[in-house]
């Protein structure tokens, strides 16, 4: 069985690499990852790249508010308010204050709404350059992840390119999401443990099981400018309804700021468990 289903992932551009199982699976290029995405069998892909040019957290944190900007999610109309870079903790990094900017990227044509969410990175060119470029690889990749197992299929996603100065999702968890591809672009990358590694049990807060115990044998971390993409709960996968564990690396004095673009399938009005950036 296992086989057969390491045969499927090998002959759809992707192979399962070892010591990792099949529910992990190692993206060979980019264009694999974006005509893929995380393929049936898969709660995880890793594409491993480089690591991405140096970043100014301090020309970071002191850009304007950006507007907000009205797009599709989920096949809804919603307003997706892109909020400006502001102190979100009291325990900020190396005085720099957390952020968040948010747009909505239609899967039709991602340029313009990559241009606007990455409006304030003009003074650093070569990011800029890379988040563009990642923002149309990020939502192909979440495209073809969900397939036809979302209905209605989402006409867009949510991207937010944030400045992290905490640990916002300290525990192992998964997300309410159909899917959510993310890059980190400075600091710690995101932990991630494989299906054999995690217990879950019944949780009293709805359908999803809950994460019981996590085996540290079993968890992985990606580095900076890896891309990772996770199935979550509310992938119609049959062998991934539990969603992929995961969880943001700790938040260490003199670390500094993270920088993370992330790209989902959540709703402009969601549960906080949605809303997480790791």
């Amino acid at each position: 069985m296992l086989a057969a289903a390491a045969a499927r992932l090998l002959h759809g551009g992707m192979s399962p690499t070892p010591p990792l199982p099949l529910a992990v699976v190692r993206a060979p290029d980019a264009a694999a990852l974006s005509a893929r995405g995380c393929p049936p069998g898969a709660n995880v892909v890793v594409l491993a790249r480089p690591p991405p040019a140096a970043v100014d957290i301090v020309a970071l944190a002191s850009l304007p508010p950006m507007v907000g900007w009205g797009g599709w999610i989920g096949g809804r109309k919603g307003v997706v308010r892109a909020r400006g870079l502001h102190a979100r903790s009291a325990r900020a990094a190396d005085a720099v204050p957390s952020s968040l900017q948010v747009v909505a990227v239609p899967l039709a044509d991602p340029a313009p709404a990559a241009l606007l969410l990455t409006a304030g990175l003009a003074t650093q060119p070569a990011l800029r350059k890379a988040v563009l470029a990642d923002v149309g690889l990020l939502a192909a990749a979440v495209a073809a992840t969900l397939g036809s197992a979302s209905a209605p299929a989402p006409t867009a996603l949510r991207a937010k390119l944030e400045l992290i100065t905490n640990t916002p999702c300290p525990k192992f968890h998964t997300d309410a999401v159909g899917c959510r591809a993310l890059v980190t672009y400075c600091g710690e990358g995101t932990l991630f443990c494989d299906s054999r590694g995690v217990t879950r049990a019944p949780s009293p807060l709805g359908p999803t099981p809950a994460i019981a115990f996590i085996d540290p044998a079993h968890v992985s971390q990606v580095a900076a400018g890896d891309v990772l993409l996770l199935k979550g709960a509310a992938h119609a996968d049959a062998l991934s309804t539990d969603g992929a564990a995961h969880r943001s690396p700790p938040a260490t004095p003199g670390a500094g700021a993270r920088l993370v673009l992330t790209l989902d399938d959540v709703a402009p009005v969601a549960p906080a468990c949605a809303d997480g950036c790791c």
